[in-house]
């Protein structure tokens, strides 16, 4: 089948990074995800659909959208990333992991693209809402894309200092509290 197929190739190219997904991509956690995103954009909808404010309802959508977007994925991906390698290293697979016959990229690549799926999957849920209130608030499609694309690249940035600092963090003072310095991190991001 179409799914069999993409598995295989995709843990042909990258072992860790589907190793990560049948981890994390089970439908109780998806549906998760995407529920809480359908939820926050109800009640962002509905708190603001009868606004008696100087802008549109879909200005205060958009534009609360635009800022929540990037938290919500910086924060709770770096999170996730973070959270992953602790674990990993408390159970002793991250050694394991470390001593794969794999080039070192593709496992980190993995990582990367695999530990904050969810989030991932929560901000995409919202897209549409977003892009939708932006088109009716005025915005251009260009400046819509041009956003999209500097999310994109604040969250390799944020997900690379996650990385770095999960796997950092193990061998320092600080890695005695590493779910402390999770936190902290994510706040910082």
């Amino acid at each position: 089948t179409i799914m069999t197929n993409w598995t295989d190739r995709l843990g042909r190219q990258n072992p860790q990074l589907l190793r990560e997904y049948r981890g994390r991509l089970k439908p109780r956690s998806v549906t998760a995800a995407v529920a809480l995103s359908f939820i926050f954009q109800l009640l962002l909808y509905f708190s603001v659909k009868d606004a008696q404010a100087p802008l549109s309802p879909y200005d205060i959508i958009y534009s609360t959208l635009s800022w929540t977007l990037p938290y919500a994925l910086f924060v709770l991906g770096g999170y996730y990333i973070v959270d992953d390698l602790t674990r990993e290293e408390k159970t002793g697979t991250l050694n394991f992991i470390r001593l794969s016959p794999r080039p070192a990229r593709e496992i980190l690549l993995g990582k990367l693209l695999g530990a904050p799926i969810l989030p991932v999957i929560m901000v995409l849920s919202a897209v549409p809402l977003h892009l939708l209130s932006g088109l009716l608030a005025g915005e251009s499609l260009a400046h819509i894309a041009s956003y999209y694309l500097m999310l994109v690249a604040g969250a390799g940035f944020v997900f690379s200092l996650a990385l770095l600092f999960g796997l950092v963090g193990s061998s320092s003072a600080l890695g005695k509290r590493q779910a402390v310095g999770a936190i902290a991190f994510a706040g910082l991001a």
